[in-house]
């Protein structure tokens, strides 16, 4: 389970990505500090809107209706797509408007991952050491369910050899503004992320609490209190 992040300090996304909040109402309980942001729930995404950047609390996940149908395939409903793979969004054609001119930064501060033990999987929290807001490589999309059409969002996932689930894309701050502009192709877009190193990451084992996406709170990403634990990692 990689598809859960948090947000624990949105009073900098504003200034970290030189946006401009416009929060719905409706949604405003969600824009607090998260600690575990799950599917289907909204978050903070920073997007172009003429020339200015504003941060919206959006959905996470997307249904891609016309390509499974709301009822998804043989007749199942599908889970909103919450991660999609990068070279997926250069080659499905679902994919292509929104990766010429529909991209998004989604602010977090940090990303559960797991790593393999040998008697179980190590659930770990990765950081930066300051909790400096990051920002993923997202993809917004308009979506029609009947007569409403809801805004959503999903996060492109950069997947090496051996890695089939992939981690999240991070935009540098330099390249934001690459990022965010429809000039910029989108292959020659995810080519310059490719290109960027990757964040210094502190990986931080955790419990297993954040599994439960109703539960939402700073224990979260409270380290495991045995030392033996964090140098299993290495």
């Amino acid at each position: 389970m990689r598809d859960r992040y948090t947000l624990t300090a949105p009073d900098q996304v504003a200034a970290a990505f030189g946006a401009t909040p416009q929060v719905d109402a409706a949604r405003a309980a969600w824009w607090r500090p998260r600690y575990n942001i799950a599917p289907t729930q909204p978050a903070p995404v920073v997007r172009l809107r003429g020339a200015a950047r504003v941060v919206e609390l959006l959905p996470w996940g997307i249904v891609l209706a016309r390509r499974f149908g709301r009822r998804g395939i043989q007749g199942r409903r599908i889970e909103p797509i919450a991660m999609t793979r990068a070279d997926a969004a250069l080659e499905l054609d679902e994919y292509r408007t929104a990766l010429a001119r529909r991209r998004c930064l989604v602010p977090a501060t940090g990303r559960f991952d797991w790593i393999t033990g040998e008697k179980r999987d190590q659930p770990v929290y990765r950081h930066l050491a300051d909790g400096a807001v990051v920002g993923f490589a997202g993809l917004w999309f308009d979506e029609r369910s009947g007569q409403t059409v809801e805004t959503r969002f999903t996060i492109l996932a950069d997947v090496r050899p051996g890695d089939d689930a992939g981690a999240p894309y991070v935009v540098p701050a330099e390249l934001h503004a690459t990022w965010l502009d429809p000039a910029v192709p989108g292959a020659d877009a995810i080519a310059a992320l490719a290109a960027a190193p990757p964040p210094a990451w502190i990986t931080t084992p955790v419990s297993r609490r954040f599994t439960d996406a109703a539960v939402d709170d700073a224990a979260c990403i409270k380290p495991l209190p045995d030392p033996a634990a964090q140098l299993a990692l290495f």
